[in-house]
C-alpha cells in the first residue's frame, strides 16, 4: 500500500490587502470621531450637572444641620481651564468689606458684609474638561450716573487705599439701543482669577499680581497689582440656616447681600514679642475684606490672601463650554463682560488688552454679552430653587 504525503499551503494576505484593509479601518474610524466626542461631550456635562446639584445639596444639608448659613462658590482658573465648586459656611456677621470709618463719610454707601470659610471636612469640586456654571442675579449695580452709587463706592474706597468695586458693577446691559431703558441682566461667569484685571504676558490670561505683592520683580505697579486682586469675584448660592436659597440674608437686624470669603488664618512668629517666644499673631483682619493683604516678610512662603467677594445668585446655568463658543461665534465668550464706554455704564474694573484683543470686551453696546446670555437661556440647564423649601428645581437644556 503506498501512502502519499499531502502537504497544505495556507494563503496569507498580501500588502495590498492589508494596507487597503487599514486604509478601510482608519476612514471608519475617523468617521466615528466626531461621534465619539459627542458621546464624550454629553457625558461631561451629564457629570458636572450632578457634580452641581449634589454639592448643593451638602451645602444646604450642612446649614440645615449647623443651624447657620452656608453657601456654595464658584471658581474658574485662567490658566488651567479648571472650574470647581466650595461649600462654605457662615464664619462671621460683623465682617466689612471697607474700613468702617467710610460710613460715617457717606451711610448710604454698604460696606457690611456677611463672611465665609470653607465648610470643615469639605473639598473643592473639580467640573469636567470643557463644562461651567453661569449666575443670574437681581442684585447688580446698574452705575445710573457720573455720580452714582458705585462711582461713589469707588471713589470713597480709593481715597482710603481700598480701592473695591462692586460686585460686576455696571454690567447690566442696554436692551437694544444705548439710550434706551430696555436693560437685560447677563447671566455672569466666575472672576475668581485677578490675572482677568491685569496686563498682557503674551498669553491668554494676565500677569500673576501676586508675584507684585509677594516681593517678586513683575511689569506691574503694586497698585494695579491691589487692584486686580480686590476686583476678583465670583458668585454664590446662599442658604439660610432653614435651609433655603437666599438672594440676601437677614442677620442680627441686618440685611446683607455682600458676602466674601475670609480664608482662615495662618498665624506668624512675631519676633519683636520676646516675653513668650512661642506667641503668635495673625496677619491680616478676621473681620475685614482684604484680599490685598500678604504675610509678613519673615514668611517665606509668601502666603496669598485669596478672599473673594460675592453675592448671591437666584438661578444657574451649567453649560457646554465647546457649544457655547461654537453658538455665539467668539473664541472663550464665557469672559465676555460690558465695559460700557460712559461713566453711567461702565463697571470701573481694569480692561486688560489680552481681553480686549480676543474680543472679550463689548465696549459700546455689549452685543456679545447679550448674545452669549440668550444662548445660555435657550441652550443650558438651567438649575433653580423651591422658595420654600431650597429643593433644587431643574430644566434640562433644550
Amino acid at each position: 500500500m503506498t501512502h502519499t504525503l499531502r502537504t497544505s499551503r495556507q494563503r496569507a494576505f498580501t500588502l495590498v490587502e492589508l494596507l487597503v484593509v487599514i486604509g478601510i479601518i482608519v476612514v471608519i474610524a475617523t468617521a466615528m470621531l466626531p461621534a465619539f466626542g459627542r458621546i464624550i461631550s454629553s457625558q461631561n456635562f451629564a457629570t458636572a450637572v450632578n457634580s452641581v446639584t449634589t454639592t448643593l445639596g451638602n451645602a444646604r444639608a450642612v446649614a440645615l444641620s449647623s443651624q447657620l448659613p452656608s453657601a456654595v462658590s464658584f471658581h474658574y482658573d485662567l490658566e488651567t481651564g479648571t472650574y470647581s465648586l466650595e461649600t462654605l459656611q457662615q464664619y462671621s456677621s460683623q465682617a466689612t468689606l471697607t474700613d468702617p470709618f467710610s460710613q460715617t463719610l457717606d451711610p448710604d454707601i454698604e460696606f457690611y458684609a456677611l463672611s465665609f470659610r470653607p465648610a470643615i471636612g469639605s473639598v473643592a469640586v473639580d467640573l469636567p474638561s470643557g463644562t461651567g456654571v453661569f449666575g443670574l442675579s437681581f442684585q447688580h449695580e446698574r452705575g445710573t450716573t457720573e455720580s452714582g452709587a458705585v462711582r461713589d463706592r469707588q471713589r470713597l474706597d480709593q481715597k482710603h487705599g481700598r480701592g473695591t468695586s462692586q460686585w460686576y458693577a455696571g454690567e447690566v446691559v442696554n436692551g437694544s439701543e444705548a439710550d434706551s431703558d430696555d436693560w437685560i441682566i447677563p447671566w455672569v461667569f466666575p472672576r475668581s482669577d485677578p490675572r482677568m484685571f491685569t496686563a498682557s504676558n503674551g498669553q491668554d490670561f494676565g500677569l500673576d499680581p501676586w508675584d507684585e505683592l509677594t516681593g517678586l520683580e513683575t511689569d506691574l505697579t503694586s497698585t494695579e497689582a491691589q487692584e486686580a486682586v480686590r476686583h476678583a469675584n465670583s458668585f454664590a448660592v446662599i442658604f439660610g440656616a432653614d435651609g433655603r436659597a437666599r438672594s440676601t440674608m437677614s442677620v442680627g437686624g441686618r440685611e446683607y447681600r455682600n458676602f466674601y470669603i475670609e480664608l482662615p488664618e495662618e498665624p506668624y512668629q512675631d519676633n519683636l514679642d520676646d516675653g513668650d517666644p512661642n506667641f503668635r499673631v495673625p496677619y491680616d483682619n478676621d473681620l475685614q475684606f482684604d484680599p490685598d493683604v500678604i504675610s509678613p516678610s519673615g514668611r517665606e512662603d509668601g502666603r496669598r490672601n485669596e478672599e473673594i467677594m460675592l453675592r448671591a445668585v437666584d438661578q444657574l446655568a451649567v453649560v457646554d463650554l465647546a457649544q457655547l463658543q461654537e453658538g455665539v461665534g467668539v473664541r472663550r465668550p464665557w469672559l465676555a463682560r460690558y465695559n460700557g464706554g460712559s461713566p453711567a455704564s461702565n463697571n470701573y474694573a481694569p480692561v486688560p488688552d489680552w481681553a480686549r484683543d480676543q474680543g472679550l470686551i463689548s465696549d459700546s453696546d455689549g452685543q456679545l454679552v447679550r448674545n452669549t446670555s440668550r444662548w445660555i437661556d435657550r441652550n443650558a440647564e438651567i438649575i433653580g430653587f423651591n422658595r420654600y423649601t431650597g429643593n433644587v428645581i431643574r430644566r434640562s437644556a433644550r
